[in-house]
């Protein structure tokens, strides 16, 4: 309770009031009873209002300050209901009794207040932030937040452009604000990206991330709840804050953590972002990702990734990082993407051109590289160093291959490599325009069948030079060399069996260069010179004479023949022919593969075939579609005749020609067929 002074005074009237103002003598007025005053106030004087006493200001526009109003009894500001009605209350107030502003006009309360009285107020009431506790302040009641409610319409919001750079964390300024406001009590912030009115965020800061370098950058504060700009004629919700552009910095670098990393983030190895399209999506040109753990792209949540730019991929550190793609990725015309330090595991991922209407000019490289399911179609040029790796490598361009080991399949118009190369093909390598390997360290083959005969690389051209530019990988101690051949489908290296380890006789199907073959035994050296006769499907003679005194055996090739596939209702079987000679020891088998066993045909029963399930156009009766090349009506009694025919040709497959075949093996016992047999380490072939 206020103690009274030495130079106080107790009033009772208006006019008593108003004389104790003018005394100077009198530093402390008591108000005893109820008064009302309709005039402004400016005093230094104290001011207490006793207890069970009522002061009502009534005043419509005024200001009402006393050095210090000391309410033990009740203080009403009183005045009209008016949008024009604007009385204010400063200075210092110590409530310990009520305080009421029931009107319905405007009262604004800029008076510091302490004491545990009350408070009473309207809508239209508006106290200043910090004046009174705001437990205090009714809810209808406003907290205004303007320091000079005068200049409420020139007040900003700004931003420190000095910061505005990525990385950096900046806050809004709020200019006219009375002291000692939190900006982030009391404001609901939005920062946007314009021209789109999404918001980036809705945090009191807001950290610039590498995305936002040469964009605009703009905040918005709204008053919460209770908050108001409070202005001389009502209120401001929310003050907008000019466009601002963000510096643009050069992003070389850009680190990822999946883990650890945030996308508002700059991308330091410090403070690396999280997502691997997201450093796709600002790193600049020719630019370099880090990858600082094992990464799996299902947190990126993308359909794929598209390559826009000239971008490596790099794992950190010694140890390989791991990348799991969920999601194809393509790679547009004239740009590069690399990989280093990079394990792909055993997930699969696939690299394409961009679409249909892309060229297929961009480009892949693999350096220091580990997985085994990496496919690439389509692209222009693929480089791989450093790496053992596998999968499908088909570029439209170059294949280049570095001191690495690579398994699976391989199709390029020009093939590079350089240093130590390994090829593991799991089918036959297709080459079509040019080879360039490194005639110190030809490339080591391992073809998908280590077998006479088999087909590993198509070359550009026939060019015998190719055979020490690739070694077979022979795990079978020099039994099979690579050997160069002409084919009706172009050239091929081809597995060619050695007659002997220590000899130079091999054998192939593929037509060997013509020449001749020394065969050693231990008294005589034998050549065979081939005729150019062939090697029918059911006989073969060799003759072999001998260099040294002429002598000349001939032998008589033993044929046999299985079935390699079986025909279909559309398409022919395939026989598989074999040639075997014994000569001093040595055990010489060729093989080749005919397409002669007829189509079956179909056998249509209420229009769809029994066999292979093709419907019928129309004919809901069980018919026979004769093989192309027979003749006939389709009834039941030649069908029965086909298949008695040709079940009695070849009662494995059915075909229709062995009957032939068979006589002409009687026949052929007149006609002998030189197997074709080279010399210089070149390949003998039965044709």
């Amino acid at each position: 309770m206020h103690v009274f002074a030495e130079n106080s005074e107790t009033v009772t009237t208006v006019y008593q009031f108003e004389q104790a103002l003018n005394d100077e003598g009198v530093s402390e007025i008591h108000i005893s009873g109820n008064l009302i005053y309709k005039s402004e106030l400016n005093t230094d004087k104290t001011i207490v209002i006793d207890s069970g006493s009522v002061l009502t200001w009534n005043m419509k526009t005024g200001n009402f300050e006393a050095g210090l109003l000391v309410i033990n009894g009740k203080f009403v500001v009183q005045t009209q209901n008016s949008v024009v009605s604007r009385p204010h209350v400063y200075g210092t107030v110590e409530n310990n009794g009520e305080i009421e502003a029931p009107t319905g006009g405007n009262c604004y309360w800029h008076a510091a207040t302490t004491g545990d009285g009350s408070f009473v107020g309207m809508d239209r009431t508006y106290v200043d932030y910090g004046t009174l506790p705001e437990a205090m302040i009714p809810d209808v009641c406003k907290i205004n937040l303007i320091k000079d409610i005068t200049q409420t319409y020139n007040t900003y919001v700004t931003l420190d452009e000095s910061k505005l750079s990525p990385g950096n964390t900046v806050t809004p300024q709020v200019s006219n604000l009375i002291d000692g406001v939190n900006v982030a009590e009391v404001f609901d912030i939005e920062w946007e990206n314009p021209p789109s009115t999404s918001p980036l965020s809705n945090e009191p800061s807001y950290t610039i991330p590498v995305s936002m370098g040469g964009e605009k950058l703009r905040v918005s504060v709204t008053c919460k709840p209770g908050y108001a700009f409070v202005s001389t004629s009502g209120t401001r919700e929310t003050i907008t804050s000019e466009d601002y552009e963000v510096q643009k910095i050069d992003l070389d670098t850009i680190y990822v953590d999946g883990v650890n990393g945030s996308n508002s983030n700059i991308g330091s190895i410090d403070e690396p972002v999280q997502t691997l399209i997201y450093a796709l999506s600002n790193i600049n040109d020719n630019g370099t990702i880090i990858m600082l753990n094992d990464y799996n792209s299902e947190i990126d949540k993308m359909y794929w990734f598209t390559i826009v730019k000239n971008v490596t991929i790099k794992g950190y550190g010694s140890e390989k990082i791991n990348i799991e793609f969920e999601d194809d990725v393509f790679v547009t015309d004239g740009k590069t993407l690399t990989f280093e330090n990079i394990d792909f595991g055993s997930s699969a991922v696939f690299f394409y051109k961009y679409n249909t209407s892309y060229q297929g000019e961009g480009n892949i490289t693999f350096n220091d590289v580990t997985g085994s399911r990496v496919f690439v179609d389509d692209t222009k040029d693929v480089t791989i160093s450093n790496s053992v790796i596998g999968g499908r490598f088909n570029p439209l361009g170059t294949l280049s291959i570095n001191n690495s080991t690579v398994t699976g399949g391989f199709s390029c118009s020009n093939f590079v490599s350089t240093s130590d190369v390994n090829l593991s093909l799991n089918s036959c390598m297709v080459i079509s325009d040019s080879i360039t390997v490194d005639a110190s360290n030809p490339v080591t083959v391992h073809p998908a069948d280590l077998d006479n005969g088999e087909l590993v690389i198509q070359l550009p051209s026939f060019n015998s030079s190719y055979e020490s530019s690739f070694i077979l990988d022979d795990t079978q101690n020099g039994k099979y060399a690579l050997k160069c051949r002409e084919t009706s489908n172009g050239a091929y290296l081809v597995v060619a069996e050695k007659a002997s380890a220590q000899g130079p006789f091999h054998i192939a199907f593929v037509p060997e260069e013509e020449g001749e073959i020394v065969v050693n035994t231990a008294q005589n050296n034998y050549v065979a010179v081939p005729d150019g006769n062939g090697f029918t499907v059911s006989s073969a003679l060799v003759t072999f004479t001998c260099k040294n005194c002429g002598d000349i055996k001939t032998l008589n090739a033993d044929i046999s023949f299985t079935v390699k596939t079986e025909p279909t209702c559309t398409q022919k079987g395939v026989t598989a022919y074999k040639a075997t000679v014994e000569f001093n020891g040595n055990v010489y088998t060729d093989i080749k593969n005919i397409a002669d066993i007829s189509e079956t045909g179909h056998r249509f029963k209420d229009g769809v075939c029994l066999i292979c399930g093709e419907k019928q156009e129309s004919d809901n009766s069980e018919t026979v579609t004769k093989a192309p090349g027979t003749t006939g009506d389709n009834n039941a009694a030649d069908n029965d005749a086909v298949s008695k025919n040709d079940s009695e040709k070849s009662p494995q497959t059915g075909f229709n020609y062995v009957s032939v075949i068979l006589t002409a093996v009687f026949i052929a016992l007149t006609v002998f067929v030189l197997a074709c047999v080279t010399v210089n380490r070149k390949k003998f072939s039965i044709k």
